[in-house]
């Protein structure tokens, strides 16, 4: 049997060790941050993500003993997923589709486990981990041929860079969907920190980009990943190309199109590079903020 909830406030020192900030020690911790716990306490974008996906996939009845804090409180105690949680875990939907050769396929998302949502779509989790599904609003008869065109050639540029069957777009009697690998990584704009060659990586990037003759349209901070674990950017969302530089431009001009383009991005990435000075500054406040 689980002690009570309070035996396991923040401010319980006997409990486990942690990383997390000096200021948790004043508040009761969220479930996020027990499961952070287990992966020693580091609190970064990444791992609360990896935190908020593993949330998603339970859900746990409203004033129950079986809730979302004592499963993180049994993550880190058992190192394991509680046997009782499984009753709670979200069903995938599922959907009869067919693909451009009118192969018919099943689709399985979850829908609660929304990842992304933007202008056109959103984006969820697949059932399969390493994909996810990208659904449009618009309905697939609304569509028009320039729009279902922009679409395929987005798609297209995703499979040149990522791999021939990285993505494939699918479609019902109302909904247009492509389904597409899961790319590591956490958005510019949520990324703390950048290690001091993290342009010369991202110029990298875009090199590659330019060496497939693709031209990202959409360079900006929601559509560059940083993979801290593999120390490197990733593209997403390309965009359709609407001037055709893809097909008229010599590798060397479009990568110098796409650093013109990718200017808001890199301005970014210089803001949170963590040089030596700032190493030391934020390694001094925080030692200061402990003795406060």
């Amino acid at each position: 049997m689980l002690p009570s909830l309070s035996y396991y406030t923040a401010t319980n020192s006997a409990y486990c060790n942690t990383n997390l900030p000096s200021s948790s020690a004043t508040r009761r911790m969220t479930p996020e941050d027990y499961l952070i716990e287990s992966l020693g306490g580091i609190d970064s974008p990444e791992n609360r993500k990896w935190a908020q996906e593993l949330l998603s996939k339970y859900d746990f009845p409203a004033n129950s003993c079986h809730n979302s804090l004592e499963f993180a409180i049994h993550y880190v105690q058992c190192e394991q997923i509680p046997d009782w949680a499984e009753q709670y875990k979200v069903a995938a939907i599922e959907t009869k589709v067919i693909d451009k050769a009118e192969n018919v396929h099943t689709l399985s998302y979850f829908a609660n486990h929304r990842i992304h949502s933007g202008v056109d779509g959103e984006v969820f989790q697949d059932k399969d981990e390493n994909y996810v599904l990208k659904k449009y609003h618009e309905t697939y008869n609304y569509l028009d041929v320039s729009e279902l065109g922009a679409i395929e050639k987005s798609t297209a540029f995703f499979c040149h860079y990522y791999g021939a069957d990285s993505a494939k777009i699918y479609y019902d009697e109302e909904n247009l969907f492509v389904r597409m690998k899961k790319i590591a990584g956490i958005p510019l704009s949520k990324v703390d920190s950048f290690p001091t060659d993290a342009i010369e990586k991202f110029e990298s990037m875009l090199a590659t980009i330019a060496e497939k003759n693709i031209f990202h349209s959409d360079l900006q901070p929601d559509n560059i990943l940083w993979n801290c674990y593999e120390k490197k950017f990733n593209p997403i969302d390309f965009g359709d190309d609407p001037r055709n530089f893809s097909n008229i431009l010599e590798p060397e001009e479009l990568l110098q199109e796409l650093k013109y383009n990718a200017e808001n991005c890199v301005k970014l990435i210089e803001q949170k590079i963590i040089t030596p000075d700032k190493q030391t500054n934020l390694f001094q406040q925080m030692i200061f903020k402990n003795l406060v």
